[in-house]
Parts: structure tokens; C-alpha cells; sequence
């Protein structure tokens, strides 16, 4: 994304407008611009040396800089006569050659209070360490000096952005990067000053934060002093504020008080926060009585300072690290202590740690690294071993630095409040209540029945080390496969173990170890590829040249990850670096992140794992604080090619005495990383009975905290004993730390009984795992009771408390009575059958990938209603279809398949047969590979009556597994049987774990609904209170949807030009749209070199006359059917000097009033143009369509890959193929690519699975998917097949947009007629006003509860609100924005009574 000429980001695609990278116009390195909360602009460089690259180029030389004036004649501009400009031989591309930086300008613009001088003062502080020259107009400043001048009417605010405006300029003409930080509040000021530089000088960033949060923070008081009327024309409140229309960048916080724990620990604010706990024990926390209670500590001074209202105590004139400001308290005995505080330094980047100087000793509570002119959130925790006195102070190393405190906490919690806080995010976040009815054979609810959960496995990751040792004791498999379902393995996958002499590795051990794990379900986590302390390394390594070492490493990386690729669930990838630097003691600095850089383009599929320890064991660590450990993190992920890796916290977690208040800051201050956290070598270093209790706070500290994903203990058996703590003895016996561990599983799982009341229900909370459940029904004359199979239905059931919808809906979740999913509160049928327990209806899985992977993933939907579908009882169920044969297959690893071999025919292969019901639709899947080279494997279904229809297909390869995903709709209900089919009969075709799962029509809508409320709808809570903070019970509000931010549109042609009626019909429905032939070179260019693009003009500047975004379709056409008649007979030269015509033509025209460009159109089809031009000719196009329209996303489109499932040319995994040929032609890198579906299906049933299947692989790209020409063929369930499509489009995650291509009969639609001559709707045009309706918010006035509260879910969009007073019937009126990236809001809004 440049930093010029950025137009409105196409929905759904996040590298247009939503910060993504921000990159000046001259190529040099990228600014990382992304919103943390009010949010800092985390800045961080493609390389690490900075802008070290020449200039030339950069801009062009400024001759018409000063366009309209005449620089040779006296001029009078404003109230300056007889006024010359003068040129100098030095200009700005000289500066900025000199500088190595383009000058131009950063214009942050937003209320007050919203975070702009925090934003600038972070951006500038990083460009500064970048080594940018940059400097900061801030709003106040400038009015200290240059505008001390004027007042805040509006003409003297015009003035002040004006000159600030004309600063700015001089300071971008001088090679500067000038952050402008103002209110700015009006867009024609803005305007003004964006129009004093060139287009690609000046980049506006809207600090898009509401007026409630930024009125809560109020940094200054004016917002307190402009509701009390002692501040007029205040911004906000009696002034407007006009948000850009068109920002550059926008930083968003729509989430009421937009800063968390977690990422208030990584901000640095312009002021601080209110104390936690509002101090806790401290006395003056906010130091609004001056000194009070707070005294020198060491040799320093302190005092007390006030800048903006803000009082703080500052420690100067330090003489040694501990010279800080000090109070005395008293701690006691079995309490814990959370301690926070917010700390900022006179200069520099500066370690500031709090200490409690005890009776017993120096206790570290925690650090952070602060910085001047913003503030930092210390957050740490101690606990005491006696009650006694205590002094709090800080330190730091640097005594130069002044040390500046403000807002302290310490806030004590006993042992028993702590557990309850535990229990309840436990409850929280690691449990869902689930209700269950029994029923018998009739219906009927069956009172007292007893029904019983027994937990299968859970769903959180508890596990526990291994060794070697395990290979050869039965007991010790026992023990573990009884206990566990996640393992790491102590030794065996270090590079000393595998590599103990250069070239010869040795991957036995950890593979039998691993085929151990996987016969027994157990996932494993890989430890570890390098490790940085010098002690661990192998003799011949530490003898390495740079270069040798450098090589060796490679060959480690390249060797043990792909032979582990898609096996592993984690890497730990380089261990210990921030207490170690053996490998950056060979490669440099950036050492770390390289190798990470290697290993994730080797298995960029698992997540990779920084592991350290220390960070929240010891407080006293410094090496691995959690601010270090985050500046580390932050380094790997800025490394050039770094940016996409999938990045986890590993946390070590080897303790000693533990300070849970310690840990739990620190968790906070680790979580603002949004990665996953994992401790990962858990251990107790101490006598047995302290080891039991310490390992048991440690384990339920986590287990609690919500954004641990898994925990692995550190005690693998041998007969030597363990690392440093055991759970048995030699003879499996439980130790007391094995007790606490079986305790907390039996806790977190293990087996519930119940017995339902007189309606049948009974009502219980699970973990979230696997569980058999059972029902007994006891008899009622002779007490007898017995115990049948179970066929398991389960829905959602909806309870809406809002007065505006009573409606309760029933949806079918996930995976049956098997599963328990976090899914809210859920209502469980169970009922008598004398069927196998079965899922009867179960929540679709959208998840494909397409990777190949060493090993397949397990049969979705547990094989649905396939027979032996993982090939646990060999061929079981499975016969050989045509003349091939048939064998069983297994690996090294134990996993077992089957192969289709001595095949003659493409059909040759195996074949299970299956009942499909008419109606049904079926989702298919199953893993596949082929025994040399690469092909495609279909499969196919052979109906009956001897129809062949076939489901999907996928290139698989030799020595990987590749995912087939498709599915069938059944006309008729039939016996089929499943054959897979490969044109290539010299293949085998290997197969695991197949999968066929039926779903019903109202299932299927079911998955739909439940799709759209999680991917459409947020829900956000408005709080209505007087400005005196009373809640306002009865409030009345009345909501609006203004503008949807899904594209949902129709194709247009050039009637609407003329037609009045067309054009009102259109424009009332829709603000997305595709020319339908207008565009195309055929009409713009009938005879050559006569362009008109009249026409295409005109239905241009309609559409931009309504706010209409276009779809430009297209630049070129494939099909030869479809070309100007002169162009057919043009030979190869003077086609592609056509071509270039055309494209500079028609892209240079449109360049940035369009949505996206259709560059060729269906080249998987047809190849006219590389007929004549070569392979490359579609390549080549998009290349200079990129090169003429950057900023535009360029979109593949083609028909057939998502509606005709036999038509091979277009399948999702060929078009794929065609678009990274595209995209990885030289100079295409940068391509903001889309996936164009045109969608165009007949008039038979859509077969809606296979469509699902398509998407789901198409979206694992991740890039965005537009359904881009949707219709259906005529047939008399036209309405009906076309609302399933657009159903189908809209509720799926990947789809970011839909265009249909159909229109009014007026204007020549004769396929898909949405309305008659008339403009009065077809069935088909009730299906859309249908649609349009129903994925709108529908403009409702809903009553306040006793809170003053409503509670809603809204469609992504703008919204208009307004509150009524039930006293005074006043009304207050304000705007809502609901974002994709918001699942829930909560807004506090302050009445004036």
C-alpha cells in the first residue's frame, strides 16, 4: 500500500486502507503502521539497517512544485506585494538524497483525548531510532510560539491549521518527516493543506476513537469543564468534528475503554491511568496530595510536578540505581499483592523496576522499559514469607534519568479471594453450561433418568515430557497414555542427539517416539531445532567457521523440519536466546531472527515457538523479563519476510519458590502480543511437599489465565530420576506432585452423573473436551432400569432478552454427543433409538488447507457415514472398482492406508459403497497422494442408474498427502458408490481417512445462519447514564443502519444512462457495481484507434454521482470469440503494440476511481492471447496493470470453479496454479490480488456443498474471494436456487463481496430478471429486496433496562442512534460504527438531564 493516491479499501481486503504497510512513494522501506487499542503506530523497517538505499528516482524533479506562479514576474499572493519565488540550485530531491528519506508530511487529525501526541511521539521516537529525521507540529506547542496569536473561533482555528499547514510544507520541502498532530476539525482545512503538497507527500492518519472514550480519558479536564459550559465551541461536545472521508490510514477503537491488561502493559500514553484498585494500600496513588506519604530513597531528590492537570512525583539527581522516591507499608504473611504503576524517564529508553525492601530481603515486583514524554505501565506482584514492615521504590541502572511516577496500586488479595478468582475465569473461559432434555421413543420427557458424562479427552492441552525410556516400558506407556495427550520430548530432537557427528543423523529414536505418540493420539511439540547456549551444542559445531556454521544450520533447519513438517504441533525453534548468544555469536545480531525466517519458509504451517525461562519464574531475571522477552519477540517478527510467521510464547516455567502476583502481571503484560502462550517444561525445584503445593499454584494459575493455550510439565521418567521433579517413583507409583496432577485432571474433567428434574432437563458445567454420555431409564412399576443406545441431537438454543425479539431459534452445533464445544448455553435432546449412537446433525467444518503433509489430519465428521475410514481394520468395507488392485499401506510411523495399484483405467481404483437420501446434501473429504511426480485425483460418485457425477478434485504428490475436499447434492435418493478416479494409470492412488457427511436442508441453512451471525453481526451493549453518572432506566433508543460495509451489488449497462426509472430502481438498492460490457475492449475500441469510452464515462460519473463503487471488467478477454473483429487477425508484434494501447488506455483512465480490475478474463478456459504472445502474456498484463493502477486490487476471474464440479479446467486447485503463476512473475509480488468467481450456475439445484468445498479451499489463501457475476439459468425454482447461492456467498467466511449479474427486463436482462418492463419485482427480484432486508439492520427504538443498558447484535456498518430522555424527552444523537474485528462492544454514553 503507498503512501499516495490510496482510495477507500475494497471491503475485505486488509492490505488496501486498515493500516497494512504504509510504504513512500520512492520503494524505500515500509513503515508498520497497526492500531494497539488508541494505539501506538508500531513502526518497524523491512531490514534492519535503515533507508540505506540511494534515492534516485524518488521523486521527480520539482519544476511545477510551485505551479501557478510565475517565477520570473512580481507577484501579489494574499496581502504580499511585488513578491518574487527564487529557485536554488538545491532542491528537495537533493535534501532528501542527502537525508537518505523522503520529506513529506503526517497528518494525524482526531478529537481530543483520542491518542494523537501519543501516536506522534511514538512515531517520531521510532523513526529516530531508525535514524529518520522527523519532527513533531504538535496542536498545544505551536500555539505556545507561532499561534499564541489566535483564539479557538473558527476563523482563528482555519488560521491555525493553515499555518501549521504551511510549516509543514517547508519541513516536508526540506527533506523532514513533519508529524502534524492537531484536531483539525474541519475537512476543508484539511483539504487545503493536503492540496499545499503533492499528492504523495501528505498522508493522513484519523484517530478514529469515539467521543464516550475519549470524554472518559479527558487527559486535559476540557471535556469535564466544556459539559459544565465553562469552555464554548469545545470540539465534540458544541463544535463539530468532520472525520475524513478518505484517510490514508486509520487507527480504530470502537471497543468503549479500549485498552485491556494486556495491552495497556505494552502502551506508552500521553497520560497515565486511574490507579488500579484505586491504589489498594498506597497512600496518595495519585499524588494529588502533593508529597504526602511518599519520601526519598538512597541518595536522590523528589518532587512533586503538575503538567496538564497531571500530578506525579519525579526522582532526580540520582546518584546510584536505587536513589528513587519511597513509601513504607506493611505487608502480611499468606496475602498476595498485585502491584501496577505508571513510570515515564526524563530521556532515553530506561529499565525501571519496582522493589519491596523487607525484613527478609529485596523482593523485585516487576519492570518495564519506559521512555519520556509518554508513560509506561509497570506491573509486576510479590508475595511475603513473614507479616511485616516494608518499603516500595524504584530503580534503574541509568542514574542520569529522571524517574517519574504517577497512579501507583498495591492491591493484597488473601489465598482464598486469589482461588476464587481462579475459579471464576475458569469458569469463565474453560467451561460452558450445557442443558440436556431425555426423551423416550415418543418424545415424551423422562423425569429422573440418570445420565452420565464420562470426559474422553480435554480440550485444553495438559501434558507432560517423555524420553526414550518409554519405547521399552510397558508401565511407563501405561502411566502417561492414561494420563496425557500432549507431549515434548525431553532429548531426542536436540541437534546433539540427532547429529552427534557432522552428516550423520540419526532420526530413529524420535521417530519411533513419535509413531508411539501418534498410535495413541498424542500431539507433540518439537524440542527444539537450536539451541543458543554454548554448553548444548555437539563438539564439531562449536569448532564452526561463521560461514561453515551458517551452512550447518541451514542443513539443520532444512533437515529436521521437514522431516516433522505437518506432524508437530509447535516448534521451539531457537531456545534460550535472550539468556544465550551462541548463534549470534557466529551470524550476528540478527541471528535469531534469520533462523526463524529459515524455519518458516521450511513448516510455515506449525507455530513457532520463542522458549525462555525466567520470564515469569524470577523477577530479579532482567535477561528475560516479560518487556525483554516482547522486544526480542518483536525483533524476529520485524525481520525482513518475518512478518507472516505464526509466531507462540514459550515459558519455560521452571520455578523455584513461585510469586503468583509476578506471574499473573507478567501473563498480562506477555498477552498484548496476541500470539499463543504456552509454559512448556513446568517444574518444582524443593522438597516433595513444597513441590506438590507450589505445582499446584503454578498449574491453576495458568490453567485460569485465558490466554494460556496449553501447558506441558517437565518431569519425563528414568531410572536416574528426573530433570528436577517426578510425579512417580520406579514403579509408577504416584509421587505427591503425581497426585496434584491426577487431582487437577479429575477436576478439569473426568466423569459427571445427574438426574433430570420432571421435564427431563438437567443442567450442568462442562470443560470443553470429548465425553460419552449415557442415559438410564428406570422403570416405573418394578424400579427396573436399563441403558439403551442413543441418537444424539443437539441445538443452540437463542434466548434473546431484547423486547425487540422474542423469538427463540434452534440451531443444529457441533460434532454430537461426542463433543462438548464452547458454544455458549446449549440445549441437548437425547433420545431412545435402537440405531448405533450416531451425530445426527453437527456443525460444518469449514477448515481446509493446501499444504501437502508428511502425515494426513484425521477424517473430518469422524468419517460421517463412511465405513472404516482411517484404515484402523485394514480394507475393511473397501473393494476394488474396475481392474485394478488393492493393498493395505502403512508408514513409518504406524499410520495406515490404501493403495489403488495396477490400474489400466482411469476409474481403477477402490470404492465403498453408501446410501444417499434425495435432498441431502454431502460433504466429502479424504487425503490423497500418488506414488511419482504430481496428478490430479478426483472423486466420484456412481449413482444407481449408472450415473457418474463427480465431487471434487485435488493435484496430489508423491511422499505428501494432499486434501481432496467436495461434496454431492443427491436428486434422488440411490446407492452410490465412492470411487476416487486419476487419468494417470501408471499411478497408484494412495487414500486415508475419507469422510461423507450428510447434512439436511435445514442444517445446512442452519451452518449458514450461525456462519452469518459469527461473521456479519457483532454484539455491542449502549450504556445511557447522566452526565452525574445515574443510570438511565427507561431510555428509548432509536437505531438506524446507515450504510452496510458488506458489497452486496447488481451489474449495470447503458440504459441507466437515460432511464430515470432504472436509475432510481438501482440506486435505491445498491453501492457496488459491474459494468456489464461497457468496459470491454470490444466496445470501447470497434475500430482501431478510435477509443470511446463515452458511455463508460457517463455510467462512471453516475455511479460516483450515488457513491456507487465500481468493479472495472474487464481489460482483457481470453476467449477469442470475444474480441474487437480487428484484433482476430493481428499478428503477434502488432497485437501486443495493441495490447499496450488498450491497457494504458483503459487503466490509466480509470486509475483510482475503481474498486478492482478483472485484468484477464477466463484464461483457464481460453488462451487467445497466449497463442500469440506467449505463456506469459496474462503474467505480463497484470504486471503493467499493476505498474498504471497500484493501488487497485487485481482480481483472476473465471466461471466454473465453484459451479460445475466435472469442469477439471477451472477447479479451485487449477486456479490456484494459474494465479501464483501470475503472481510470482517478476514484479507481480506486490500485486494486492483477488480470487473472482463469477458464479454463473444453471437451472438445476446448486450443488451447495461442492460450492462450500471450493471456498474453503480458495479461502485458506487468504486472500480476499468476490463472487463477481452471479446468476441461474431460467427454470421454474429460479428464486429459490438463486437465493441458496447468495446465502451460500454471503454467510461463508472467505466471500468479501458479491455482484450479481442480472438486472430489470427494461434494460435487456433476459437470464436472471429481477424486475419487469415495469420496474414491479419478479420472484427472483423478491428474493433480493429479501435479502437486502434481512442482512440490514432494521430500524428499531428499543427500551433501556434498569441500567440504563440495551443489548443488541448489529450488522457490520454505520449506524445512526438516538437516545430519548423518558423524563424530558430530549433527544441526544450520535453515530456508531460496528466493525468486522469487533465481536463485541460495550459504548457509555453521558446524557446532559
Amino acid at each position: 500500500m503507498n503512501a499516495s493516491g490510496l482510495k477507500p479499501a475494497l471491503p475485505g481486503i486488509s492490505s488496501s486502507k486498515r493500516l497494512g504497510f504504509f510504504t513512500f512513494s520512492d520503494g524505500n522501506k515500509p513503515f508498520d503502521l497497526k492500531p494497539r487499542g488508541v494505539c501506538l503506530i508500531k513502526a518497524a523497517m523491512e531490514e534492519t539497517q535503515t533507508l540505506k538505499q540511494e534515492v534516485n528516482g524518488m521523486v521527480d524533479k520539482p519544476a511545477n512544485r510551485h505551479a501557478g506562479k510565475n517565477h520570473n514576474q512580481l507577484s501579489t499572493i494574499g496581502n504580499s506585494t511585488n513578491i518574487k519565488w527564487h529557485e536554488c540550485p538545491v532542491e528537495k530531491n537533493d535534501r532528501e538524497k542527502l537525508l537518505k528519506q523522503k520529506g513529506c508530511v503526517i497528518w494525524i487529525t482526531g478529537l481530543s483525548g483520542s491518542g494523537k501526541s501519543s501516536v506522534a511521539c511514538a512515531l517520531s521516537h521510532m523513526l529516530y531510532q531508525r535514524g529518520n529525521l522527523s519532527y513533531i507540529l504538535d496542536g498545544d506547542n505551536v500555539r505556545h510560539g507561532l499561534n499564541r496569536d489566535l483564539s479557538f473561533k473558527a476563523e482563528d482555528r482555519a488560521e491555525n491549521i493553515r499555518r501549521v499547514g504551511e510549516v509543514a510544507k517547508l519541513f516536508a520541502d526540506a527533506g523532514f518527516i513533519c508529524i502534524a498532530c492537531l484536531i483539525s476539525p474541519y475537512r476543508r482545512d484539511r483539504a487545503e493543506c493536503r492540496a499545499m503538497l503533492p499528492n504523495r507527500d501528505f498522508v493522513e492518519v484519523f484517530m478514529d476513537v469515539p467521543l464516550q472514550v475519549c470524554e472518559n480519558r479527558d487527559p486535559k479536564g476540557l471535556y469535564k469543564l466544556a459539559r459544565a459550559g465553562k469552555i464554548k465551541g469545545f470540539t465534540g461536545i458544541d463544535d463539530p468534528y468532520e472525520p475524513p472521508l478518505d484517510a490514508e490510514i486509520v487507527l480504530q477503537c470502537n471497543t468503549g475503554d479500549c485498552s485491556t491488561p494486556y495491552d495497556m502493559a505494552e502502551k506508552c500514553l500521553e497520560n497515565p491511568h486511574k490507579p488500579q484498585y484505586n491504589g489498594g494500600i498506597i497512600v496518595n496513588p495519585e499524588l494529588n496530595d502533593g508529597l504526602k506519604a511518599w519520601s526519598t530513597f538512597g541518595d536522590a531528590k523528589i518532587e512533586h510536578r503538575e503538567s496538564d492537570g497531571n500530578r506525579y512525583v519525579v526522582a532526580h539527581t540520582r546518584n546510584n540505581p536505587h536513589g528513587s522516591m519511597s513509601q513504607k507499608l506493611y505487608l502480611k504473611k499468606n496475602h498476595l499483592y498485585t502491584f501496577s504503576a505508571w513510570v515515564q524517564v526524563s530521556e532515553g529508553n530506561v529499565q525501571v523496576r519496582a522493589i519491596f525492601k523487607t525484613d527478609s530481603g529485596f523482593k523485585k515486583a516487576g519492570s518495564v522499559f519506559a521512555e519520556p514524554r509518554c508513560w509506561s505501565m509497570l506491573k509486576g506482584g510479590i508475595t511475603v514469607d513473614t507479616s511485616g514492615h516494608a518499603e516500595l521504590y524504584f530503580e534503574s541502572n541509568n542514574t542520569s534519568v529522571e524517574i517519574w511516577v504517577d497512579s501507583i496500586s498495591l492491591q493484597p488479595f488473601t489465598e482464598k479471594e486469589w482461588r476464587s478468582h481462579q475459579d471464576q475465569s475458569i469458569e469463565r473461559t474453560r467451561k460452558e453450561k450445557v442443558r440436556i432434555q431425555a426423551m423416550d421413543e415418543q418424545g415424551n420427557p423422562l423425569s429422573n433418568a440418570t445420565i452420565s458424562f464420562e470426559q474422553k479427552t480435554l480440550r485444553f492441552p495438559f501434558g507432560c515430557a517423555m524420553n526414550k525410556n518409554i519405547l521399552s516400558n510397558t508401565a511407563y506407556q501405561n502411566w502417561f497414555t492414561s494420563r496425557f495427550r500432549v507431549t515434548t520430548f525431553e532429548d531426542e530432537m536436540k541437534w546433539y542427539s540427532t547429529e552427534a557427528s557432522r552428516g550423520q543423523v540419526d532420526y530413529s529414536v524420535p521417530d519411533a517416539m513419535l509413531a508411539f505418540a501418534k498410535q495413541h493420539n498424542i500431539a507433540v511439540r518439537g524440542h527444539n531445532v537450536i539451541w543458543d547456549d554454548p554448553k548444548y551444542q555437539s563438539g564439531w559445531v562449536n569448532s564452526l567457521s561463521p560461514n561453515d556454521f551458517r551452512t550447518a544450520v541451514q542443513a539443520r533447519v532444512g533437515s529436521i523440519m521437514t522431516r516433522y513438517r505437518g506432524r508437530l504441533i509447535a516448534w521451539d525453534v531457537v531456545n534460550e536466546n535472550l539468556h544465550f548468544s551462541f548463534a549470534e555469536s557466529k551470524l550476528g545480531q540478527s541471528a535469531s531472527s534469520e533462523i526463524y525466517n529459515w524455519a518458516g519458509k521450511t513448516d510455515g504451517f506449525t507455530t513457532l515457538f520463542l522458549n525462555e525461562y525466567n520470564t515469569i519464574e524470577e523477577s530479579g531475571d532482567g535477561a528475560a523479563s516479560p518487556a525483554k522477552y516482547l522486544q526480542k519477540l518483536k525483533e524476529i517478527q520485524s525481520f525482513p519476510g518475518n512478518g507472516n510467521l505464526r509466531m507462540g510464547i514459550g515459558l519455560e516455567s521452571h520455578f523455584t519458590t513461585p510469586n503468583i502476583p509476578y506471574m499473573r502481571a507478567s501473563l498480562d503484560t506477555l498477552a498484548s502480543a496476541n500470539v499463543p502462550i504456552w509454559l512448556t517444561e513446568v517444574d518444582v525445584q524443593g522438597n516433595p511437599a513444597q513441590q506438590a503445593q507450589y505445582l499446584e499454584q503454578i498449574l491453576r494459575e495458568a490453567y485460569s489465565y485465558p490466554k494460556i493455550a496449553g501447558i506441558v510439565i517437565w518431569s519425563a521418567w528414568s531410572p536416574q530420576g528426573c530433570y528436577r521433579m517426578c510425579l512417580t517413583d520406579n514403579n509408577f507409583k504416584n509421587l505427591a506432585t503425581g497426585d496434584v496432577v491426577d487431582k487437577l485432571l479429575h477436576e478439569w474433567g473426568g466423569s459427571l452423573v445427574g438426574v433430570t428434574d420432571a421435564n427431563g432437563f438437567f443442567e450442568a458445567s462442562l470443560s470443553h473436551g470429548d465425553y460419552n454420555v449415557k442415559i438410564i431409564r428406570h422403570g416405573v412399576t418394578d424400579k427396573s432400569s436399563s441403558t439403551s443406545n442413543l441418537k444424539v441431537s443437539l441445538f443452540i438454543k437463542h434466548t434473546h432478552t431484547n423486547t425487540h425479539d422474542c423469538q427463540d431459534k434452534e440451531r443444529p452445533i457441533a460434532r454430537g454427543m461426542n463433543v462438548i464445544q464452547k458454544i455458549g448455553f446449549s440445549l441437548l435432546h437425547l433420545s431412545f433409538t435402537d440405531a448405533v449412537c450416531r451425530i445426527h446433525a453437527v456443525s460444518y467444518d469449514y477448515s481446509a488447507t493446501t499444504e501437502c503433509l508428511i502425515e494426513p489430519q484425521r477424517a473430518q465428521y469422524e468419517g460421517g457415514i463412511i465405513s472404516n475410514p482411517d484404515f484402523t481394520h485394514g480394507i475393511q468395507g473397501w473393494t476394488v472398482f474396475g481392474q485394478g488392485a488393492m493393498k493395505e499401506g502403512i508408514s513409518n510411523d504406524g499410520n495406515k492406508y490404501i493403495v489403488a495399484h495396477s490400474r489400466s483405467q482411469p476409474l481403477d481404483s477402490i470404492s465403498q459403497k453408501v446410501q444417499l437420501e434425495k435432498g441431502k446434501l454431502y460433504s466429502f473429504s479424504a487425503w490423497v497422494q500418488i506414488n511419482g511426480g504430481h496428478g490430479n485425483v478426483a472423486v466420484a460418485f456412481k449413482m444407481s442408474h449408472g450415473e457418474l457425477v463427480r465431487g471434487g478434485e485435488v493435484t496430489a504428490r508423491n511422499g505428501c498427502w494432499c486434501l481432496l475436499k467436495g461434496g454431492v447434492f443427491a436428486n434422488i435418493s440411490s446407492r452410490a458408490e465412492i470411487l476416487f478416479e486419476s487419468k494417470n494409470t501408471q499411478a497408484e492412488i494412495w487414500v486415508d481417512n475419507v469422510s461423507l457427511q450428510p447434512f439436511t436442508m435445514e442444517q445446512w441453512r442452519s451452518h449458514q445462519d450461525e456462519s452469518t451471525d459469527k461473521e456479519r453481526l457483532g454484539k455491542v451493549r449502549f450504556e445511557a447514564r447522566y452526565a452525574n453518572g445515574t443510570a438511565i432506566e427507561g431510555a428509548r433508543f432509536s437505531i438506524k443502519q446507515t450504510k452496510s460495509d458488506f458489497p452486496f451489488g447488481c451489474s449495470m449497462n447503458y440504459h441507466i444512462i437515460n432511464n430515470t426509472a432504472y436509475q432510481n430502481w438501482f440506486a435505491l438498492r445498491f453501492k457496488y457495481t459491474t459494468f456489464t460490457n461497457e468496459m470491454k475492449w470490444y466496445s470501447t475500441e470497434k475500430i482501431q484507434g478510435q477509443e470511446n469510452y463515452t458511455v463508460a464515462d457517463a455510467m462512471v460519473s453516475f455511479a460516483q454521482q450515488k457513491n456507487i463503487s465500481i468493479r472495472g471488467h474487464n481489460i482483457f478477454w481470453d476467449n477469442p470469440k470475444y474480441q474487437p473483429e480487428w484484433v482476430k487477425n493481428l499478428t503477434s508484434d502488432e497485437l501486443r503494440k495493441a495490447a499496450e494501447q488498450r491497457i494504458k488506455s483503459v487503466v490509466s483512465r480509470y486509475a483510482g476511481q475503481l474498486i478492482a480490475w478483472d485484468v484477464m478474463n477466463e484464461n483457464l478456459h481460453f488462451n487467445f492471447f497466449e497463442d500469440k504472445l506467449g505463456k506469459n502474456a496474462s503474467a505480463e498484463f497484470y504486471a503493467r496493470a499493476y505498474q498504471l493502477d497500484p493501488d487497485t486490487t487485481m482480481f483472476l476471474n473465471e466461471y466454473n470453479t465453484i459451479e460445475y464440479s466435472s469442469d477439471g479446467k477451472a477447479n479451485p486447485f487449477n486456479y490456484m496454479k494459474k494465479l501464483c503463476e501470475i503472481l510470482s512473475y517478476p514484479g507481480n509480488q506486490g500485486i494486492s490480488a483477488g480470487i473472482g468467481l463469477q458464479g454463473r450456475f444453471g437451472s438445476g439445484q446448486p450443488n451447495l456443498a461442492y460450492m462450500r468445498s471450493c471456498l474453503d479451499i480458495l479461502g485458506s489463501t487468504g486472500l480476499p474471494i468476490w463472487l463477481t457475476e452471479v446468476d441461474v439459468g431460467k427454470g421454474p425454482n429460479q428464486a429459490d436456487y438463486l437465493e441458496q447461492v447468495l446465502r451460500e456467498g454471503y454467510s461463508h467466511p472467505a466471500v468479501k463481496g458479491i455482484i450479481m449479474f442480472v438486472g430489470p427486463a427494461n434494460a435487456g436482462f433476459n437470464s436472471t430478471v429481477l424486475a419487469d418492463k415495469d420496474f414491479k419485482n419478479t420472484p427472483a427480484g423478491d428474493v433480493v429486496d429479501k435479502l437486502i432486508d434481512e442482512w440490514k439492520f432494521q430500524t428499531k427504538e428499543i427500551k433501556a433496562d434498569g441500567k440504563g443498558s440495551i443489548e443488541i447484535p448489529l450488522f457490520h456498518g454505520d449506524y445512526n442512534i438516538t437516545v430519548k430522555d423518558p423524563v424530558s424527552s430530549s433527544l441526544t444523537a450520535f453515530s456508531y460504527k460496528m466493525t468486522k474485528d469487533v465481536t463485541r462492544d460495550t459504548v457509555h454514553l453521558r446524557i446532559n438531564a
